[in-house]
C-alpha cells in the first residue's frame, strides 16, 4: 500500500508540474502573441508605445523616488538644497566640460583637414 501512495503523491506532483507549466506557457502566449502581432503590423506604432511605457516607468521611479527621499529629509525643499542642487551642479559642470573638450577637438578637426 505504501508504493502505491508514493506513486500516487508523484504522479499527483508530476501533474501539478504539468499544469504550472501548462498555465505559464498560455499565459505568455497571451502577453507575447498580441505583443508580437503589434509589432509585425505597426512598427511605427509599436516603438512609440514601448518608449511611452518605457518613459512612464521612469518617471514613476524617479518620482517616487524623489518622494521618499523627500520625506526622509523633511519636505521637498530641504532635499533639493542639500542633495539636488549640488547633484544638478556636478552634472552641469560636467556637461560643460565635455562640451569645451568636444569644441576643442572639432576646432582642431577643422583646422587641420
Amino acid at each position: 500500500m505504501p508504493l502505491l501512495r508514493r506513486a500516487g503523491l508523484t504522479l499527483r506532483r508530476l501533474a501539478l508540474a504539468l499544469g504550472l507549466l501548462c498555465l505559464i506557457g498560455g499565459l505568455s502566449f497571451l502577453v507575447a502573441f498580441p505583443l508580437w502581432y503589434f509589432s509585425t503590423r505597426s512598427p511605427l506604432g509599436f516603438t512609440i508605445a514601448v518608449g511611452a511605457l518605457l518613459a512612464a516607468g521612469l518617471a514613476y521611479l524617479v518620482v517616487s523616488r524623489l518622494r521618499r527621499a523627500s520625506r526622509r529629509a523633511g519636505g521637498f525643499r530641504t532635499l533639493a538644497e542639500q542633495r539636488l542642487l549640488p547633484a544638478l551642479r556636478t552634472v552641469g559642470l560636467v556637461l560643460a566640460c565635455l562640451g569645451a573638450v568636444y569644441g576643442i577637438v572639432l576646432l582642431i578637426a577643422r583646422l587641420f583637414r
